[in-house]
């Protein structure tokens, strides 16, 4: 029988060396991993991208020409509105009112009636300039009554005692009045007409606006401008249907006196309206 040949193993110890510590103070390189992939390189967030300048494009506006101001032409100031009065309306009226009281009118006239007997009949020189006096305050508010009535204002008896604080104005402005007329009539007759239209709305002026005598003559004579010839055919109108109220024993005054008074307000109204305008 054959032997056996038994083989043995020798193990040899290996004995590994452990690798040298690395120092303390070095400190190992960390392995580098090489990708195969390539990775996108990151753009800095500080570099700005081109500015892109645009060429500027100027309109060009075609030159309008300046066109020349207007020169400044003169102003040419307005005529003051022509002033006129109608005549036969202004004695309609006086008419129709007077026919409207004519009662009241009559009792008017006999209390004035009444005064001129008085003063005619008056004694002594101090009583007849005291009653003269009275009975041209009366006639003063005769006609201030006159100028109600023109107003739509009801008839009243006491409006003839109204005017007696106008009594010194009006005897002034009446002998200024009357020296001015006088002037005229003597230089050539003419000039005197003229002023005594001109002046003569007065006594209105002063009723209405307590004026004086100065103030009262300008205003008359600036209402009347313009309208001389007709007020002249206007007094010779009334002064033709006063002469008609004397024929019967003087009995038509009650009628005409107050149909005078009432038109002659109605024009210096109508006068008045009309230089506002």
């Amino acid at each position: 029988m054959p032997k056996k040949t038994v083989r043995k193993t020798v193990h040899k110890k290996v004995t590994h060396k452990a690798p040298k510590q690395v120092a303390k103070n070095e400190e190992a390189p960390e392995p580098q991993i090489v990708s195969s992939r390539i990775e996108p390189q990151a753009v800095p967030k500080e570099v700005t991208q081109p500015t892109i300048v645009q060429p500027q494009i100027q309109e060009i506006q075609p030159a309008i020409p300046e066109t020349p101001e207007p020169a400044e032409q003169p102003v040419e100031e307005k005529p003051e509105p022509q002033k006129t009065i109608d005549v036969g309306e202004a004695i309609d009226f006086g008419w129709q009112t007077t026919k409207k009281h004519l009662g009241f009118f009559i009792g008017v006239g006999l209390f004035i009636l009444v005064l001129s007997l008085i003063s005619g009949n008056a004694k002594g020189i101090a009583t007849k300039i005291l009653v003269g006096l009275f009975q041209v305050g009366v006639t003063l508010g005769y006609l201030k009554l006159a100028l109600d009535l023109v107003d739509n204002k009801p008839a009243a008896f006491k409006e003839l005692f109204s005017a007696f604080k106008q009594l010194p104005a009006y005897i002034i402005t009446f002998v200024i009045y009357g020296l001015t007329v006088l002037l005229g009539l003597v230089l050539l007759v003419i000039p005197g007409i003229i002023w005594a239209i001109a002046f003569g709305l007065y006594p209105f002026v002063i009723l209405l606006e307590n004026a004086g005598p100065m103030t009262a003559l300008r205003k008359s004579a600036h209402l009347t401008e313009g309208v001389k010839p007709k007020l002249l055919v206007f007094y010779l109108a009334l002064l033709g249907l006063n002469i008609l109220g004397t024929i019967p024993i003087g009995l038509g005054l009650f009628v005409t006196m107050p149909i005078s008074l009432i038109a002659a307000a109605h024009v210096y109204r109508q006068l008045e309206k009309q230089s506002q305008q």
